[in-house]
């Protein structure tokens, strides 16, 4: 037989009033802190966010702290920008001011020239052919001053260099005088160039080698003319180196050129006309001068205007019936 010490009924009603009043207690605590609703709270699938959002809230972390540690690109790219312009300015700071000073220095102004090469031609007068003085050196083209001291009668060719600060060269070539080409019908004995270009100084007159031509047509010259035909002097040029001892020539506008060869004290003379297969008449005149030297033949003339058919003149003897 079982003898209860307790009314378990008692007991039970005490446990019952106990856990109320606990449970009480534990709300009276909690209602004293501000709670959340209970629709705000997030539900547990929400409140843990996703890997992506995870990667994405990790990268825009890492781009704020690169943003607070590092500096602006834009204030990169400007201090590039001023380390590129401000050379540049200095730059053309020093260009505008040598070209201000160039411009307005006396230095770069022209007052004379270096001038070589001229024997018979003054340099005061290539100077003013020039047409440098008082230029500024910026402004001189040296083939225009070329051009203009080429101009000068007597000058073959011309060289012009400048240089800083007002520098000028010129050098020049006069042409040489080469043969006396003397006009019979208005008188006077003209200097003339390999070109044929009559000039104002000559050579030395004596000189044996020094070519004649006389010309009998109606020519009229002056200083810078050119001989027509062009050609007729580069044909005496040869005849002379061909032919020791012819130097001195003659010409008319019918007949061309002929020269007189002479032989024991005697001359006659040798027609060439023209300059056509001039190489072929010259090989006839050096034939035709043996056959006469060896058979001993005084010529009246000789005539290689046509250098296949050459022909001379005997001098005339005379017969006995004539003698009579």
């Amino acid at each position: 037989m079982r003898i209860n010490f307790v009314d378990r009924d008692k007991d039970k009603k005490q446990r019952r009033r106990s856990g109320s009043s606990r449970r009480s207690r534990t709300r009276t605590y909690h209602s004293a802190i501000a709670q959340p609703q209970m629709q705000d709270r997030p539900s547990a699938r929400t409140r843990r966010p996703s890997a992506r959002q995870r990667q994405s809230r990790a990268q825009a972390r890492a781009e704020q702290q690169e943003h607070r540690t590092s500096p602006s690109i834009w204030k990169i790219i400007g201090w590039r920008a001023i380390g590129i312009r401000v050379p540049g300015v200095l730059m053309l700071v020093a260009l505008v001011t040598a070209i201000v000073f160039g411009s307005t220095d006396a230095s770069f102004f022209v007052y004379d020239a270096k001038i070589s090469g001229n024997q018979h031609i003054e340099s005061s007068k290539i100077y003013e052919f020039a047409g440098v003085h008082e230029q500024h050196i910026f402004w001189i083209r040296p083939e225009e001053v070329a051009q203009r001291v080429a101009q000068i009668p007597g000058i073959k060719s011309v060289r012009v260099r400048t240089g800083l600060p007002g520098k000028v060269s010129i050098e020049v070539v006069e042409r040489k005088p080469l043969m006396v080409w003397r006009t019979l019908t208005h008188g006077g004995d003209w200097w003339l160039d390999d070109e044929g270009i009559v000039l104002r100084y000559g050579g030395d007159a004596d000189d044996p080698e020094t070519i004649y031509v006389v010309d009998s047509s109606n020519r009229q010259l002056q200083y810078g003319d050119q001989i027509e035909p062009e050609e007729i002097v580069d044909w005496v040029e040869q005849l002379a180196a061909a032919l020791p001892g012819a130097r001195y020539f003659y010409y008319q506008g019918d007949r061309g050129l002929h020269f007189s060869q002479e032989r024991l004290g005697l001359d006659w003379p040798v027609y060439v006309g023209n300059g056509e297969n001039l190489t072929r008449k010259i090989q006839a005149v050096q034939a035709l001068n043996e056959y006469l030297k060896s058979n001993n033949i005084q010529a009246t003339f000789v005539d290689v205007r046509w250098p296949d058919l050459p022909v001379y003149g005997k001098p005339l003897v005379a017969t006995n019936d004539e003698s009579e």
